[in-house]
């Protein structure tokens, strides 16, 4: 293998982590937002969603997330200072997050333009 090969690999590899650093930094940006509009009445109907992540040792386990400060500290330490990452993806994480949103029991309490506003939000994420 040549030395342009090699270094050209190294580029790829590089560029893919750095790529997957950025994407769950901004989820931790979400999960923060999340986390702070939505309150302990929120948090407790949201529940435990389960997530599939990878350690930087390569093993994988399912800490869920739930809508709590002390779970946005968890998820911002094990991020940022432990590389742990989400298996399937930010993007996966993310919709299960709005699919959990969306079967939440007061969803049914919403007036029909709330439900229009709600459904054109989460559509307009997932297209992100």
């Amino acid at each position: 293998m040549s030395k342009g090969t090699i270094l050209r690999l190294v580029e790829l590899v590089n560029g893919a982590s750095a790529r997957a650093t950025a994407e769950h930094l901004e989820f931790l940006d979400f999960l923060e937002t999340l986390v702070v509009a939505s309150g302990p009445e929120v948090s407790k109907a949201f529940g435990r969603l389960s997530v599939k992540a990878v350690g930087p040792d390569g093993k994988e386990f399912a800490p869920g997330i739930v809508l709590t400060p002390a779970d946005y500290l968890y998820w911002r330490t094990a991020i940022i200072e432990r590389g742990v990452r989400f298996s399937e993806g930010v993007a996966k994480v993310k919709s299960d997050i709005f699919d959990r949103m969306s079967n939440l029991s007061n969803i049914h309490n919403m007036t029909p333009a709330e439900r229009a506003d709600f459904v054109a939000l989460v559509k307009a994420e997932r297209t992100k």
